[in-house]
């Protein structure tokens, strides 16, 4: 199936979704591995990740996808 939604996987561990795109920033949410997200946009090794609208930013080495 095809569509214009991108889409990834959480890789490895439990990995957190931050407020921003900083290590520094606070977490949001915590996600398992396996946790399928849309993404909506990415920027210098980070992407806002949304799982059933619950949004952080994820490294993009911690994801795996489209």
């Amino acid at each position: 199936m095809l569509s214009r939604t991108r889409t990834a996987i959480v890789t490895g561990e439990i990995r957190p979704l931050r407020e921003a795109a900083s290590t520094s920033a606070a977490v949001a949410y915590r996600a398992e591995p396996g946790v399928v997200g849309r993404i909506t946009e990415c920027s210098e090794g980070w992407c806002m990740f949304d799982v059933k609208g619950r949004k952080g930013w994820i490294q993009t080495d911690h994801i795996w996808g489209d």
